[in-house]
């Protein structure tokens, strides 16, 4: 009896789960109809082939999210937000140099943009480029000091030149935005344990 009943839950729990993920699927395709929809009754609706951009990034069609945000920024050439997206698309693309001129276009139009600046930080970082990189990141944070990215790569730029304290605090403070980050919780209670015991690096 205690079997089954097991069976049934976890049969229930499985439905649940299924239903979450079938619905969430079914919204996503309400939402993609609707933003088609409007592009066809009107080509250069920037705002509905933003959202059809960043549709494409959710659904990890980076290429189809370049067409889609040049296509927006071609329709609207101040979209500050749109020219982020575009970073974003050439980023997870690795188009790196692509992706930062996007982001300049973007503080250019907007230079309060954090995401722009963020954008900018993460694909310096990413070219090995850190002075840049925390320069851009700090940037990030003036404008907006709940962007958990940028405190994360600030604390992985500080860990790779042995400024261990300073990471343990950056990372601190993007767990403290957003606690689910397991493997960063990970290395910081390891990093914190071996401070702890050997301190900070000469």
């Amino acid at each position: 009896m205690r079997f089954e009943r097991g069976v049934v839950r976890i049969c229930v729990v499985a439905l649940i789960v299924g239903c979450g993920i079938g619905c969430a699927r079914i919204r996503l395709e309400q939402r993609k109809d609707l933003y088609w929809k409007a592009v066809a009754e009107h080509s250069d609706n920037a705002h509905a082939l933003f959202v059809l951009g960043k549709i494409s990034l959710e659904e990890r069609r980076s290429g189809r999210a370049v067409d889609y945000f040049q296509q927006a920024i071609a329709s609207k050439s101040n979209f500050a937000e749109a020219y982020v997206g575009l970073g974003h698309a050439y980023r997870e693309r690795k188009q790196y140099r692509r992706a930062t001129e996007a982001y300049e276009k973007a503080l250019e139009v907007n230079p309060e943009s954090g995401s722009a600046a963020e954008g900018l930080g993460t694909c310096y970082y990413a070219l090995g480029d850190y002075v840049q990189a925390e320069s851009y990141l700090e940037q990030a944070l003036k404008a907006n000091p709940q962007l958990q990215s940028s405190m994360t790569y600030l604390g992985d730029i500080a860990y790779i030149r042995k400024g261990y304290r300073a990471a343990l605090d950056f990372w601190q403070r993007s767990l403290a935005l957003k606690p689910g980050q397991q493997q960063l919780r990970l290395l910081h209670n390891d990093l914190e344990r071996y401070v702890g015991t050997y301190g900070e690096p000469e």
